[in-house]
């Protein structure tokens, strides 16, 4: 999918809740199809053709009857899931980082938590700070005076949701289930930041710099090993 492909899905899942609604208009788009009413068995429509001997394309009428359009419409499924999801490369003058598991620790520490911010009160402006992070100018520094649109902040939402899918799976220790139904407070984050930076540190606070600069990929690799080892020590003690 092309970024302008992406930018336009983002835009309608923004503006419709329906998947039918947002298939169909995808479906449109990306075939060069136009609609121009709807008939008895389905939709009349133009579709630019090449015609031999000319050298620009002509709209041709066509019809298409609902249940093809409703067997062509499967090929947009991805919308329900965005696995391996692609982030939009720019906004405004921002550009993606390279990954986000490169970012330091110390930026993974606070997407987080402006992440589970906007999952407790559903407001935009903790999206924007998470993009701040995620998206840096030409010296790769933040630049908080870039106001992102609404597909803009879902499409952030949508590749550090990702991310953490892909980190829950390869540090399982370390990233365990919630019971369902509980929410963290805003208690729970900052608890929760403190442990993590605590058990990177043995406490050492001389350390802490050191840790906040590492990549956020290697500190969950440690903080997934540590998190092992005290299940195993865990087990051991019990069958005692």
């Amino acid at each position: 999918m092309s970024q302008d492909e992406l930018r336009y899905t983002l835009f309608l899942l923004t503006r419709f809740q329906e998947p039918f609604t947002i298939k169909t208009y995808l479906f449109c788009r990306l075939s060069g199809i136009e609609v121009i009413k709807h008939t008895r068995t389905g939709w009349k429509c133009s579709v630019l053709c090449r015609v031999d001997g000319k050298s620009r394309p002509k709209r041709r009428v066509i019809y298409l009857e609902t249940e093809k359009v409703l067997s062509l419409l499967s090929q947009f499924d991805f919308i329900d899931g965005f696995d391996n999801f692609q982030p939009l490369q720019k906004i405004g003058q921002l550009t993606a980082v390279s990954a986000i598991r490169k970012i330091t620790f110390q930026d993974y520490l606070f997407a987080e938590k402006y992440y589970q911010l906007y999952l407790m009160h559903k407001e935009d402006k903790f999206l924007q700070q998470l993009g701040y992070l995620l998206y840096r100018d030409e010296d790769g520094k933040r630049d908080d005076s870039v106001n992102f649109n609404a597909e803009e902040l879902l499409g952030t939402f949508l590749w550090f949701s990702d991310f953490k899918q892909v980190a829950a799976a390869n540090f399982p220790h370390f990233f365990k289930k919630t019971k369902e139904g509980e929410e963290p407070t805003m208690e729970d984050i900052t608890m929760g930041i403190r442990a993590q930076v605590r058990a990177l540190t043995d406490g050492d606070i001389t350390k802490q710099q050191a840790v906040f600069e590492t990549d956020c990929w290697a500190a969950l690799t440690e903080l997934d090993e540590k998190a092992r080892e005290a299940e195993e020590y865990n087990d051991k003690m019990k069958s005692l």
